[in-house]
């Protein structure tokens, strides 16, 4: 065989290969807190969505992703785009892997109503990708969450038993 077959094989095979990443969310309502209590606010959990995926606008979205392959050194792209005659990125951030927790962790505050498509990347391959919708107070019901399993998220550095996002 020729070596650029062999070469666009490999390349196929290990894009084929890729498993996804974990993405876990958090609606917040951050409206109570203070000024001095709002940076140090974390969520006690995480939890994973079946879709429809929906928040509502009052809420501050946080979000956390275990990629299935693990990088320390170089950082990971997190890229929210908001759908508007395609998809139109609004948010880029650079989020380094922490190895006492093994995810990335985000919060997104004060989004519009309208439907969002979060990408996560790394070396320039998305890993990762999920979408969701924020919706009004009016059109929100009780019953619009779906709960898979929560998962815990810890982050303190002096606990030697982490629980860690796991399938």
């Amino acid at each position: 065989m020729p070596k650029v077959v062999i070469f666009i094989l490999s390349i196929f095979l290990m894009n084929c290969g890729a498993k996804p990443g974990t993405f876990a969310f958090f609606p917040a309502d951050e409206s109570a807190l203070t000024e001095i209590q709002q940076p140090y606010y974390y969520p006690p959990q995480f939890n994973r969505f079946t879709p429809p995926i929906l928040f509502s606008k009052n809420r501050t979205v946080w979000v956390a992703y275990k990629p299935d392959m693990r990088n320390y050194e170089s950082p990971y792209a997190l890229s929210l785009s908001k759908e508007s005659l395609g998809w139109i990125e609004i948010n880029l951030q650079n989020h380094l892997l922490l190895p006492e927790s093994k995810y990335i962790v985000n919060k997104y505050e004060g989004l519009a109503v309208g439907k969002y498509l979060l990408r996560v990347a790394h070396a320039n391959k998305i890993l990762g990708s999920i979408e969701f919708e924020v919706i009004s107070d009016d059109s929100q019901t009780e019953d619009y969450i779906d709960y898979e399993a929560p998962i815990q998220v810890v982050l303190d550095r002096e606990t030697d038993d982490i629980r860690m996002l796991s399938e």
